[in-house]
């Protein structure tokens, strides 16, 4: 029994700690001081609530039944991993503002507000005590997630919570996931943004206004293309995050937006499969337009509560010919489809990277993901984008999982890196034997 819980923290504007799940979400498992100089974060972190949880993953039970059941997060057939324990937070997950100008049918937001008591908005003095207690716990934080209920670009003071994270942490990820309907510069102003995610659910207003009701499609397009003329330049990665609707699922709107992401050049045009009422009955894998150029294949984390996990504590690193390929998780879906989650990185510029499974044609593996973790780790690597988070369609991989991952890395300098992760003891359950994984690596000039 395994859930993001025990690796991430989500806190809401009013200070409230829930399940970071919509469903969970009802479930209050701590609240920040109303002063923000009062420490609390190590009691919070180890209170009768977190104590349930860790005691029922241990069991193998979930630790609230009637909530966890319909929980997106929650995966049964993985072993519990307990970052918090261990004083790293993979993700702080921060909702800057409550308010929203948008009306999505899906959307809780409305519900949140009426029921919800404290304050709107997220302000930089709660989150700056926020951060000095991790800080001072002796708490790593890896990214920063400014995401909730709202839109957190409706937080009049956001600027100042982006400066207030650089302070405390400056070398952690931040992201920004918003709606876009706003003006670029009076939002973000000139602050680095490591990753900038823009929902645009559409490629023309019509079919955009239908679930982003009261949104403007030409205001959230001009936001991608100013977030593109200031971050892409630093380093930083413009997402335009695309869930699939029946109102945007047609081969022309989607075609569309192909188009328009590389007028753009938006690092990533990501399309999202989702559970929602209102989601497409047209999107399945096997029709969307996958691998190649800036397109990747996302769903709904619901969608993947019977997943396998291969993936243990540190994951597999490889290295070879001034370069290395570092797999953090990769994940087996129930169409035997591969979610690989790592780092590609070397002395030269990568001009080229692919993967290939079992002998298959190889796919490609695009580098797209900031990754400053990685050059505090090895700085005589060239890149800080090196990150991948790809499916790979692996039908000769079946629901037991490949046997043989091949990298490979073309270098601008000239030079292939080919990298093999072999994995062994195929009689059991691979996702239950991380501990017997066996990583190999070839070198090749």
């Amino acid at each position: 029994m395994n859930c993001q819980i025990l690796r991430t923290l989500y806190v809401r504007a009013n200070g409230e700690i829930p399940c970071e799940d919509d469903f969970g979400e009802r479930l209050t498992l701590g609240r920040l001081p109303d002063d923000p100089a009062t420490p609390a974060i190590g009691r919070i972190l180890e209170n009768e609530a977190f104590g349930r949880i860790r005691a029922a993953f241990a069991r193998g039970e979930a630790p609230w039944p009637e909530v966890c059941r319909s929980c997106a997060l929650l995966r049964p057939d993985e072993a519990p991993v307990d970052e918090l324990g261990r004083r790293v937070i993979e993700k702080l997950q921060v909702e800057a503002s409550l308010a929203c100008a948008l009306r999505c049918p899906d959307c809780s937001n409305l519900q949140q507000i009426r029921h919800r008591k404290g304050p709107l908005h997220m302000t930089p003095e709660v989150f700056a005590g926020l951060l000095d207690d991790l800080r001072n716990e002796g708490f790593a934080v890896l990214s920063v997630e400014y995401c909730g209920q709202g839109e957190p670009l409706n937080n009049p003071r956001f600027p100042e919570l982006l400066a207030t994270a650089r302070r405390s942490y400056p070398e952690t990820l931040q992201r920004v996931i918003t709606n876009g309907n706003h003006d670029y510069a009076a939002r973000i102003g000139d602050a680095f943004v490591e990753e900038t995610v823009v929902s645009v659910d559409g490629a023309t207003q019509d079919a955009y206004a239908r679930y982003r009701v009261n949104g403007r499609i030409d205001r959230a397009l001009a936001f991608l293309r100013d977030a593109v003329a200031a971050q892409r330049p630093r380093g930083g990665a413009v997402i335009w995050k695309y869930i699939l609707l029946a109102s945007n699922d047609s081969d022309v709107e989607i075609a569309e937006a192909r188009r328009l992401a590389e007028e753009i050049g938006v690092t990533e045009l990501r399309f999202v499969r989702t559970h929602s009422a209102s989601r497409s009955v047209r999107a399945e894998l096997p029709r969307l337009p996958a691998g190649g150029g800036k397109v990747r294949i996302e769903a709904h984390p619901s969608f993947f509560r019977n997943v396998r996990s291969m993936a243990g504590r540190g994951g597999v690193r490889i290295s070879g010919a001034g370069g290395a390929v570092h797999l953090d998780s990769l994940t087996i879906h129930e169409d035997g489809t591969l979610r690989l989650v790592g780092w590609a990185n070397a002395a030269q510029p990568v001009s080229e990277a692919t993967v290939a499974v079992d002998g298959a044609a190889p796919a490609p593996l695009p580098l797209t993901v900031p990754r400053p973790d990685v050059r505090r780790q090895i700085p005589a690597f060239v890149s800080v984008v090196c990150g991948f988070d790809v499916w790979v369609r692996a039908s000769a991989a079946g629901s037991a999982g490949p046997t043989l991952l091949e990298f490979r890395m073309v270098l601008a300098g000239g030079g292939t890196s080919r990298l093999l992760v072999d994995f062994e003891d195929r009689p059991l359950p691979m996702w239950r034997r991380a501990a017997r994984r066996v990583a190999r690596m070839v070198r090749m000039a």
